[in-house]
């Protein structure tokens, strides 16, 4: 057992140093359970948000008690996306396997010490989840003594399960690897697959709130039918029913005991032939670039990392996906969703306004820069020594991530403007916040990455999920735009809609010129002195 718990420690602590940058020393460490604290205090609040509205929501027809099937298959289904990246760079292309299969230990100690890693990263995602929604329905109903202990045993137990299913599908997702034009064609069919489920949210999102109110109980009939083990786990702890948590438990420790049972028998054979699938190191491109200048050039280039690395196409990719499909749900349906109406007249503001204000937040997830320096990693050299100014670089990656965002942010704003009827100004303004937004989001993400930068990362995954970067990115982006909206609607009664996207630009604009300032100085001799 002590065998277990010291490689199992040494996964743990990978995966902190692969957030930190890889990094040794105490104060980096210290930096990496800084931004997991960060991390799992987003997820809560997040929860809590979202748990709240919905336990608003069911409190009409009185079944607030599937508040405690729905969030934790939520948290499921986002603990197995993520873990799923997680495992294809964690488990099956560590860096250590090499170190690991040597070591006098038995093969099924060390995919469960691989496993128990990952199992610790979906443990945190689920807690953060179950928590808060536990939380808000014992301050609308009376719980019995046995309501938390069962709470957190079976968060515990749906853990294992989402750990389960994370390693397999990441499993697949490493088998899966297409080279040259066939990865831009899958990347291309996974962003369309992304955006035709996001769709499908969409147009559905309307006929599930209907059918959560008016008959609440044909969706527990489905909930219990096609997502039992989430059903067992509110009869377990709402009930104290020790039979349901028994069946909660099977349903975390079966999967995931046979997954680790498979992959102890057969994990030298994957990581084998995953290893012979895929470069030793990432190879140089000296493909010939067709461009009238450098800066074209780059832009070029990348471009073709973008639609050539499915982890970044997805992860990057889903802002400008979003904006396509609201743009194109409001030309579809030519007209603006009652609710989106009612919520305009009580902030004060427009229907545009509040699809300005909806942009402006998912631009802050549309940074493509945030990995970017990451992404060079060992081909950094080929930057550094070509005959190129540091400046050059560094705009041709903020021009490359406002060229995949700002037209569709442009579509689905005019496609607002022309189903509400609204005047030019207001729609080159309604443009113009959530453009700011997306330079700024672009601009900070490539400081991040130049103060964190991950460039011994084994593959891009881990460059993109398990970046500091890119969360002190997202968060920092969340914080400027967050604060800039709850100015601008504060002000929107009084001002107009007008006044309020002029108090957003007002907002952004001024971190905007700081980091011009920072990357003018401070980003090229950091470049420089990269290696």
């Amino acid at each position: 057992m002590r065998a277990f718990w010291t490689i199992a420690w040494v996964q743990l602590r990978g995966l902190l140093s692969a957030t930190a940058g890889g990094a040794r020393r105490t104060g980096q460490r210290r930096s990496a359970v800084a931004i997991l604290a960060a991390m799992v205090g987003f997820s809560l609040y997040l929860s809590f948000t979202y748990s709240w509205a919905l336990a608003s929501m069911l409190r009409a027809s009185e079944t607030t008690d599937l508040i405690l099937v729905m969030m934790p298959l939520f948290g499921v289904v986002g603990s197995v996306l993520v873990g799923a990246q997680g495992a294809a760079g964690f488990i099956f292309g560590g860096r250590d396997n090499d170190l690991l299969l040597s070591l006098p230990v038995s093969r099924l100690l060390l995919s469960l010490a691989k496993l128990t890693a990952l199992f610790a990263d979906s443990m945190v995602m689920m807690l953060g989840i179950c928590l808060p929604a536990g939380a808000v329905y014992a301050l609308q109903a009376r719980t019995n003594p046995l309501y938390w202990p069962f709470l957190i045993v079976g968060t515990v137990m749906l853990s294992l399960l989402a750990t389960a299913l994370g390693a397999l599908v990441g499993l697949a997702l490493s088998a899966f690897r297409p080279q040259g034009g066939a990865a831009v064609v899958a990347n291309l069919a996974s962003l369309a697959l992304l955006l035709a489920i996001v769709a499908g949210l969409m147009v559905g999102q309307q006929a599930l709130l209907a059918r959560l109110i008016s008959d609440p109980s044909a969706l527990r009939a489905t909930l219990r039918a096609w997502a039992a083990p989430f059903y067992w786990f509110r009869n377990a702890v709402l009930d104290e029913s020790w039979l349901h948590l028994g069946l909660v438990a099977l349903a975390g420790l079966v999967p995931f005991t046979l997954v680790a049972a498979v992959l102890a028998r057969n994990f030298l054979r994957i990581t084998s032939a995953l290893a012979a699938r895929a470069p030793a190191v990432r190879a140089v491109e000296l493909t010939e670039l067709r461009a009238r200048s450098p800066f074209r050039a780059l832009v070029a280039k990348e471009a073709r990392r973008f639609f050539g690395t499915s982890s970044y196409v997805l992860n990057c990719g889903i802002s400008p996906a979003l904006a396509l499909v609201g743009g194109g749900y409001l030309l579809a349906t030519r007209q603006i969703p009652p609710p989106l109406v009612q919520a305009a007249v009580a902030a004060g503001g427009t229907p545009l306004f509040l699809i300005s204000a909806a942009l402006i937040m998912i631009c802050a997830l549309g940074s493509t820069t945030a990995p970017s320096i990451s992404l060079e990693g060992d081909r950094l050299w080929v930057l550094r020594e070509a005959p190129l100014a540091a400046r050059t670089i560094l705009d041709a990656k903020v021009a490359f991530n406002l060229l995949v965002l700002l037209p569709p942010v442009a579509f689905a704003v005019l496609a607002g403007a022309v189903v509400s009827g609204a005047g030019p100004l207001e729609a080159v303004l309604a443009f113009a916040a959530p453009a700011a937004t997306g330079v700024f989001a672009a601009e900070l993400g490539l400081v991040s990455n130049l103060a964190w930068p991950k460039l011994d990362a084994a593959n891009d995954t881990l460059a993109i999920k398990q970046s500091a970067s890119v969360l002190i990115a997202f968060l920092g982006t969340m914080a400027v735009a967050g604060t800039a909206l709850g100015v601008s609607m504060a002000a929107a009664p009084r001002l107009g809609t007008t006044g309020a996207l002029l108090i957003v630009l007002a907002i952004v604009s001024v971190p905007i010129l700081v980091l011009r300032l920072v990357l003018a100085g401070w980003g090229i001799r950091t470049f420089a002195r990269l290696a």
